[in-house]
């Protein structure tokens, strides 16, 4: 049996996900690369420079690093998190 505090738990958990979800939907290909190898493997191989060298991803590693916090900021922004433009 489920209670409501645990359906609050579920809720919230499905928001989450919904949220980084449509974040990657916007996300380029590049973003995408990064943010499922840093943080959705279990074992990540790389870090941000490993993808650059191995060409899995085909910006600067300035541009990366930007990718990057741009995705965090824009799920930090539909979690209620970040704000200010």
């Amino acid at each position: 049996m489920i209670t409501i505090d645990d359906d609050r738990c579920i809720n919230t958990l499905r928001r989450q996900q919904n949220v980084i979800t449509d974040c990657l939907d916007d996300a380029g290909k590049d973003t995408e690369v990064i943010i499922n190898e840093l943080y959705f493997r279990k074992r990540p191989q790389y870090t941000i420079d490993g993808l650059i060298a191995n060409h899995l991803i085909n910006v600067s590693r300035r541009n990366a690093f930007r990718l990057k916090n741009s995705f965090i900021k824009e799920c930090a922004k539909g979690f209620g998190l970040y704000d200010i433009d």
